[in-house]
């Protein structure tokens, strides 16, 4: 990311500041929550006649960050009062979106393939859902489980084989929904439908348990909330004992880009495989992960496809093509306030 000096009068002129609310276009279920609306905050920041707009999209379910304490934050970093690393995590996406969009100039050029997600919903809509993102081209689906009765999640996924087959990966996300002995009997049941992996099975911060369901599932397990809030001292401890398959990154959520760097580079060394999804961030933070995404080798699916979750998002030059999000030159950005 460069050098990231402090704000400064000399280098950025801040253009304007805002809280906007995100209105999903229905209710998006995980076994934890339900959400209608995303509070999000916004800065524009001009740059040598260029203007940068930053997101801190912090998910109050998740974390004990909130939306009205990063303004403040925000103006206490550029006046050098306080340091990045002490700031919350989606002010530190913010501040390490400013350097990248700076330093690396150009639009995303490389095409990346995105998954195709399902949220939690009646058993027979999630599957119509399913259905439509295989015909529109998706080769891998993401479905929430844990919040339904598990005889028809385990039915509806059934479904979908005797259907389509075997040809498309499957995904599953529990969102720590389930005890270990639960998470472990209900994926012995699962893995007999070809599951790639299954995210977060059991709540995080259960070290031992964690470490023990990873050793004995039979499906790949993928932490994602488990990473949320832990130290860069703490990354390497945690991925060599628990030794998952997979993780998850969010940088909203894991400590901004710069914290996700070095988790692949810890998950990398241990030979762990990773990919990266967004945060129900607006298409401004969507944008800067398809764009720090660009200086990796990508072949798994990203979980980038959360741009039309809402009513009133950005315009965006991102579109999705088949499974692959792609840049549009021809198409302009444009505030949903405008």
């Amino acid at each position: 990311m460069g050098n990231q000096v402090h704000f400064n009068q000399r280098q950025f002129k801040q253009i304007e500041s805002r809280i906007w609310d995100l209105n999903f276009k229905r209710p998006a279920k995980t076994s934890k929550s339900q959400l209608t609306k995303h509070s999000v905050w916004y800065a524009a920041v001009e740059h040598e006649e260029k203007v940068h707009w930053l997101e801190g999209a912090p998910l109050t379910h998740l974390s004990k960050e909130r939306v009205d304490m990063l303004p403040d934050l925000w103006k206490q970093w550029c006046r050098a009062e306080i340091s990045r690393d002490l700031l919350p995590s989606s002010l530190k996406f913010a501040v390490d979106s400013l350097f990248q969009d700076i330093q690396m100039a150009n639009q995303p050029e490389k095409a990346i393939p995105i998954n195709g997600l399902i949220w939690m919903n009646e058993i027979e809509t999630m599957f119509t859902e399913a259905i439509e993102k295989l015909d529109a081209g998706f080769d891998c689906i993401k479905i929430k489980v844990g919040a339904l009765n598990f005889n028809d999640e385990l039915a509806l996924i059934k479904s979908l084989r005797n259907q389509r087959g075997h040809d498309f990966t499957l995904r599953l996300d529990a969102n720590g929904a389930w005890e270990a002995d639960e998470a472990l009997r209900k994926m012995a049941e699962l893995s007999k439908l070809n599951i790639h992996s299954i995210e977060q099975p059991i709540a995080p911060n259960q070290w031992d348990q964690m470490r023990r369901v990873c050793s004995e599932s039979p499906i790949a397990i993928a932490l994602d909330e488990e990473l949320i809030q832990v130290k860069r001292e703490d990354q390497f401890s945690l991925l060599s004992y628990m030794s998952p398959h997979f993780i998850v990154l969010k940088p909203t959520l894991h400590g901004g880009l710069l914290e996700c760097d070095e988790w692949i580079q810890h998950a990398e060394e241990l030979k762990i495989g990773w990919w990266a999804t967004s945060a129900l961030e607006s298409n401004i933070g969507l944008y800067h992960i398809f764009q720090w995404l660009q200086k990796y080798d990508i072949k798994m699916p990203q979980g980038l496809g959360t741009g039309s979750l809402y009513t009133n998002n950005w315009m965006s030059p991102m579109q999705i093509k088949g499974q692959m999000l792609t840049w549009n030159d021809q198409q302009i950005w444009k505030a949903p306030w405008s």
